[in-house]
């Protein structure tokens, strides 16, 4: 008999069952922001890395600091943009199991306006946050 599987010294054992072994959750954060933010969120992510359950991704809304797209239609849009582009239709994506998040600052964007008030333009604005069968996780910011 072979050195490596000798019954003698006991060394391998018998898979009594099969053990499935689960893909992490992938998690992808998008946020605005061009200077506090990129720090929070490096930082974050370099407290995540190790985590065995989940696979976190945060990237940073593309613009520059007094363009105008801090609005959360414009993160809500980038991450659309992002689903579409890089992630729909991956094998590694499971729309059931992960999960799209964008971090928003609301407190000045969302106001009353001639037809609607503040409360339904943010209602508005939630209900847009299903694309495709995938719903984008909102977390605001203040």
């Amino acid at each position: 008999m072979a050195r490596l599987f000798s019954v003698a010294h006991e060394q391998f054992s018998e898979r009594v069952e099969d053990v499935k072994l689960s893909p992490r959750k992938l998690i992808f954060v998008a946020y605005e922001g061009v200077v506090a933010e990129h720090y929070y969120f490096t930082e974050l992510s370099n407290l995540l890395k190790d985590l065995t359950e989940y696979n976190v991704d945060f990237f940073p809304l593309e613009r520059l600091k007094n363009d105008g797209k801090s609005h959360p239609y414009h993160v809500r849009d980038g991450m659309i943009e992002y689903y579409s582009e890089k992630i729909k239709g991956s094998p590694t994506f499971d729309v059931i199991r992960d999960q799209l998040w964008i971090v928003v600052d609301v407190d000045r964007h969302f106001k009353n306006t001639e037809n609607k008030t503040r409360e339904q333009n943010y209602a508005e604005y939630l209900q847009s946050l299903t694309h495709d069968s995938v719903e984008i996780k909102l977390a605001i910011s203040k």
